[in-house]
């Protein structure tokens, strides 16, 4: 399977996998109002994280977040493969 993925461009993987991907993530959307939206999402992510474990809010964060983890499961849980969470799987 290397052997395969290692002959394809770099772009055409991309291309593929964001294909791939934007089918399943486009189902869901999350957007919690945030009147400093824009002005958070300059900062980077370990900036907001430091700000609200200071007490800030940040809306966009756990926006982010929730996308990340939605990202990680399409990932880690694909046809063929073993649910990423295992459960109800006796090993």
């Amino acid at each position: 399977m290397l052997d395969a993925v290692s002959q394809v461009p770099y772009s055409e993987l991309l291309a593929r996998h964001t294909a791939d991907h934007r089918k399943l993530l486009q189902r869901v959307m999350l957007q919690l109002r945030d009147e400093h939206r824009k002005e958070k999402s300059a900062l980077s992510t370990p900036e907001r994280l430091e700000l609200v474990k200071r007490g800030d809010d940040d809306p966009g964060l756990v926006e982010l977040y929730f996308q990340f983890g939605r990202y990680l499961l399409i990932a880690s849980s694909r046809s063929g493969s073993l649910p990423a969470n295992l459960q109800g799987i006796k090993l």
